[in-house]
């Protein structure tokens, strides 16, 4: 079997050498810009370096942080940074974090000669940022870039100290690195909030160390940077959910927080399922289960697949009567009854379209309308299909076929199974665990012939992973139950009026 690289979760993604150059390039020079270019109050120097040599240090810096960022990106096989809007967001990352700190350097120094302000500054929102944004690995280059940053801006400050170096640097470093692991742990925005806290103290315990190596150091500057720690981190984490949320989207990126939040019940759309289409939502939930439980089998992205499934169906809201899992057991008038097979096909095609439409009009993210179209693929309503066959053998098949396109990502391939499995294995009369390996078996290997796999990279190890772990999850959710005794619930009643 083929295995393409493509959207959401591809084993590893290769970037040309002339892309890795170029990065590596524009970083460099975007630090020099940054290092170089202010003037007036903000220009840099020192006592015992000429301006050239000064300069020529700056270069150098820039440079080994530009070849660190170009190793960083050929080294990275995850798509974090895939893509050109990807690597502009982090050059505009870049290019936030350095300016905050070339410019706020000079200014503190030059009104005062105490640092503790900065320690308040919220630098570490931009290494949260990158981290959500961009991933682990990118948040703790962030860091390091940063780092490296002030450590030179404040050394080449005509008034800086020994402690001033390793007051900037601790700050940086402790912030940042905290900042990456609070983002790396969070599953909701309160958490964020409380990893605020986090980043506080691990600011205090970075910057402690430093205040005993100055010498006007003052055992109440505990106190005032202690203070500085707790806004810093407050404020970090404040901040840098704000600007993630504000990022994203420009940049087509969506947040694991994000996706969960969007699968909870309570969003809109979701519940105008629950009411008018409450079939089509026990199906979608049933779907949004199996799908995420093999996704945290094979290694998939298990919170995008989560959300996709829950919206998969989503146009079925236009005409929830047509679909039978929203029609009641005693109600003897099927809408198909009056179509033909064709027409009613057409009708099954629609819920596609309305799907792709009113998730665009709920401000749906793209990775999770994709979903929609490609959780059918370019398969066909079987049963209109078949029905339509045995009036003409000869009716040409590609009337039946959805218009796909077919899943490109495994996350859509695994909804697409998960959404056949759920269904038949729910209409089956027989859900021993042999049956239900058989059903499962059985339409991954239909979709598999019918090249619904072709533009995902599925391998036959995420096969046989998936058929174990669906049929494990269908046979655990449709097990048989023991049917009471009526005179149980009879001698209840009857303990009950005695009471």
């Amino acid at each position: 079997m083929s295995e393409l690289k493509l959207a959401f979760s591809p084993p590893s993604i290769n970037h040309s050498k002339f892309t890795i150059s170029l990065f590596g390039i524009c970083t460099t020079i975007v630090l020099i810009g940054i290092l170089v270019l202010p003037s007036g109050s903000l220009a840099l120097g020192t006592n015992s370096l000429s301006e050239i040599n000064w300069i020529l240090t700056a270069i150098c810096l820039s440079v080994l942080l530009g070849v660190l960022s170009a190793a960083h990106l050929a080294s990275d096989a995850s798509p974090n940074l895939s893509g050109i809007r990807r690597l502009l967001l982090f050059i505009v990352l870049l290019i936030a974090t350095n300016l905050s700190i070339r410019v706020s350097l000079p200014l503190l120094t030059e009104s005062s000669s105490d640092l503790d302000i900065f320690v308040a500054l919220p630098i570490s929102a931009f290494a949260l940022v990158a981290t959500v944004l961009l991933g682990f690995n990118t948040g703790i280059l962030s860091t390091l870039i940063s780092s490296l940053v002030g450590v030179f801006v404040i050394a080449s400050l005509p008034n800086s100290e020994a402690a001033d170096v390793v007051l900037i640097f601790s700050t940086i470093t402790g912030g940042g690195l905290s900042a990456s692991f609070v983002a790396l742990g969070a599953k909701r925005i309160n958490d964020y909030l409380r990893g605020g806290f986090t980043i506080a103290g691990v600011i205090l315990l970075s910057v402690a160390f430093s205040l005993p190596l100055s010498r006007e150091f003052e055992p109440s500057q505990f106190i005032s940077v202690g203070v500085a720690a707790m806004i810093n981190g407050l404020l970090s984490a404040t901040v840098g959910v704000g600007i993630y949320n504000v990022l994203s989207r420009p940049f087509g990126i969506i947040t694991r927080v994000e996706l969960m939040e969007l699968a909870q019940p309570g969003t809109r759309l979701l519940r105008q399922m629950q009411e008018q289409a409450p079939g089509t939502y026990a199906h979608a939930t049933a779907v949004a289960d199996l799908a995420s439980r093999g996704a945290a089998e094979i290694g998939a992205d298990e919170q995008l697949v989560r959300a996709g499934g829950m919206f998969h169906d989503v146009g079925k809201l236009f005409r929830p009567d047509f679909f039978i899992e929203n029609r009641d057991t005693d109600q003897s008038e099927n809408p198909h009854d009056a179509l033909d097979e064709l027409q009613s096909t057409r009708v099954l095609h629609g819920h596609v379209a309305k799907g792709i439409e009113r998730a665009r009009e709920e401000n749906l993210p793209e990775a999770v309308i994709r979903f929609i179209p490609e959780h059918h693929g370019t398969t066909y309503p079987a049963f209109f299909y078949r029905r339509a066959l045995e009036k003409d053998p000869n009716i040409d098949q590609s009337k039946f076929r959805y218009p796909g396109p077919a899943p490109r990502s495994r996350e859509t391939a695994l909804v697409m199974i998960a959404d056949g499995c759920e269904a038949a294995v729910r209409a089956s009369s027989d859900r021993s665990s042999d049956q239900v390996l058989a059903i499962v078996k059985s339409i991954i290997r239909d979709r598999l012939e019918d090249g619904q796999f072709d533009n995902c990279d599925l391998t036959v190890r995420d096969i046989r992973t998936i058929e174990k772990a669906f049929t494990s999850a269908l046979v655990a959710a449709y097990h048989p139950r023991i049917e009471y005794p009526e005179d149980v619930s009879n001698s209840d009643n009857l303990l009950r009026d005695q009471d």
